[in-house]
């Protein structure tokens, strides 16, 4: 029984992860556009036709840095109220910040990924590895599969990641979305990763990085998405289900298996 289990939440994400995937990798060209940055959703970029766009003050990057600062001051409060060991509270300030700084950086650069080559497009391959290995890590630690599938995992979906994040694929950084996605909402599936509550609060995200990729742009001009605040929704819901990671169940996620 998939509710009794606390099994049905993460079904959902990794379903969603799934479609995500698929979506990703059959969306037509045609179907997307400007607005959809790099595998962002950008509220109030402004395009400006024969020169580089530009990124106002108010845009949903700048609102994902922001929101990701609180939910790293959060992720300390909640960390030591609830008496959580000191390497989940490290872990989870980790991710939530070091997602909030990328979101910073491209509030910098005008919102969009310059054309990087040589020392440049190999520090910024490095520290986007960095970062796809971080989350990766801490999922597979998490899962509690060993040292050894940890390590293997995370340099398999690392590499994965960053080859269909290059510029000649055409994705931005999406693969990041699906690849990560995939193997949490899967470890959530498979082992006693997280909780239950946990499942269905990942599964928002999961959800809304379909509703990103769909309904970004409604031909040439910004959607419905991109108007109501675009990619800062999915930052929102992802760092309140890695918060959630402070509330355990009251009973293990899977029966004979506790946290």
């Amino acid at each position: 029984d998939l509710i009794a289990n606390g099994q049905l939440g993460w079904v959902i994400s990794l379903v969603s992860s799934v479609i995500y995937l698929v979506r990703l990798l059959t969306t037509p060209t045609s179907l997307e556009c400007d607005y959809s940055s790099d595998g962002f959703c950008v509220t109030n970029l402004k395009l400006n036709p024969g020169s580089p766009s530009t990124c106002p003050h108010g845009n949903s990057h700048l609102w994902a840095w922001r929101e990701d600062a609180i939910f790293t001051v959060l992720a300390v409060v909640l960390g030591i109220m609830t008496q959580a060991k000191q390497t989940a509270i490290v872990s989870n300030v980790a991710v939530i910040l070091v997602h909030g700084l990328l979101h910073k950086y491209f509030d910098d650069a005008n919102c969009i990924i310059a054309e990087q080559k040589g020392l440049a497009l190999l520090f910024a391959n490095i520290a986007y590895a960095g970062f796809t290995a971080l989350l990766s890590y801490v999922a597979l630690n998490q899962a509690d599969l060993g040292k050894a599938l940890t390590v293997i995992g995370t340099i398999a979906v690392t590499l994965v990641t960053s080859h269909l994040s290059q510029p000649a694929q055409g994705y931005g950084v999406s693969p990041i979305f699906m690849t990560t996605q995939l193997l949490v909402s899967f470890l959530g599936v498979t082992t006693p990763l997280g909780n239950a509550k946990m499942g269905y609060l990942f599964a928002l995200p999961c959800i809304v990085s379909i509703i990103e990729l769909r309904f970004c742009c409604d031909g040439g001009d910004p959607g419905f998405f991109n108007k109501i605040g675009g990619h800062a929704w999915y930052d929102f819901f992802l760092h309140i289900a890695v918060l959630s990671s402070y509330f355990p169940d009251d009973k293990p996620k899977i029966e004979g298996k506790v946290e």
